[in-house]
């Protein structure tokens, strides 16, 4: 008889679709805890601090910012500016208060050194200019040493001069941390001459001696030109190199048609 009970039991909650209900329940709440880790990127126990003043395009898409705040904070920075706190950055970036709250505790601002003056706190920093700076200038900051500093020095050399200190990042083996540290200090004070490259009259050894293309590269582009003839936009380029478009940024200064 118990057993007869529980069958029929079974076969109504089965024909009342209440089983159904219950596992519907279950399926939303386990989708809802997934969706709401993938949109909460900053909450990523991963994530070490950052100084927010270089986050590219796809770590600022990570954290979870609008491409067009993205845009805001390189502007802000394309006029040698940086924010120094987290009310800055939002003022900048006019991110809303939730991200900010999630972000704010992984942003790391350097330490820049303080004086007095009165009641009040100025900040205070000596910046060299790249361009200008030895071996022995770039070694007092910490994390670079003899290897390192020959390394920026001889990459500045076959540039022919830094347009910009964020090119620090392509160094070989400097640490995106260490380029942290010494963008705070070396900054392109005077833009240098260099000459550019003609991306469609170099040819294929011209292209390869260029730094920033590997022999791959130099020879895509000179392949693409023999199929489709002169390249008319420098933003070609990307699709052909399949590079970053931070670092194409970098890499376009010192392009021409």
């Amino acid at each position: 008889m118990l057993i007869l009970f529980l069958q029929l039991a079974n076969y109504a909650v089965k024909r009342s679709g209440f089983g159904n209900e219950i596992a519907r329940l279950v399926a939303d709440s386990v989708m809802e805890d997934e969706l709401t880790r993938s949109k909460s990127p900053a909450s990523d126990p991963d994530l070490k601090p950052f100084n927010p003043n270089y986050i590219s395009d796809f770590k600022g898409y990570l954290l979870g910012m609008q491409p067009q705040e993205i845009d805001r904070l390189k502007a802000f920075r394309d006029k040698g500016s940086y924010v120094n706190n987290a009310a800055e950055f939002q003022k900048v970036t006019g991110v809303k208060d939730s991200l900010l709250n999630r972000l704010a505790p992984y942003f790391k601002f350097p330490n820049r050194g303080y004086s007095k003056q009165g009641n009040k706190t100025a900040r205070r920093i000596s910046v060299f200019d790249i361009n200008k700076a030895n071996a022995a200038d770039f070694q007092k900051v910490r994390g670079i040493g003899p290897v390192l500093s020959k390394r920026i020095i001889k990459f500045r050399n076959r540039l022919g001069g830094f347009l910009s200190e964020s090119q620090l990042y392509d160094v070989y083996g400097l640490p995106p941390e260490t380029a942290d540290r010494t963008i705070e200090y070396f900054k392109v004070l005077g833009e240098p001459t260099v000459p550019l490259l003609n991306i469609n009259e170099s040819d294929y050894e011209e292209l390869g001696r260029f730094i920033y293309f590997s022999k791959e590269q130099a020879m895509a582009i000179w392949l693409y030109r023999q199929e489709n003839g002169p390249i008319d936009s420098l933003d070609e380029l990307k699709g052909i190199l399949g590079i970053t478009a931070d670092r194409f940024e970098r890499i376009r200064l010192y392009l021409r048609l």
